[in-house]
């Protein structure tokens, strides 16, 4: 029992005052940025990125 730090009760968390995410103008539905597309079946994974970017870099220099 720690009587000198003060707990938040969840009244308390519930009326503190946050600032808005997004601009009031602004539509909670869009999206900044595209949502990429899902893969066909859960259990496969997007194909890697960086073994292409890294077979296109030169070879290094001896």
């Amino acid at each position: 029992m720690s009587a000198c730090i003060p707990m938040l009760t969840i009244e308390q968390i519930i009326q503190t005052p946050y600032p808005p995410l997004y601009p009031p103008t602004q539509p909670y539905t869009t999206h900044p940025y595209p949502t990429p597309p899902q893969p066909t079946s859960p259990h496969r994974h997007p194909p890697t990125l960086h073994l292409p970017l890294f077979h296109s870099l030169p070879p290094p220099d001896p």
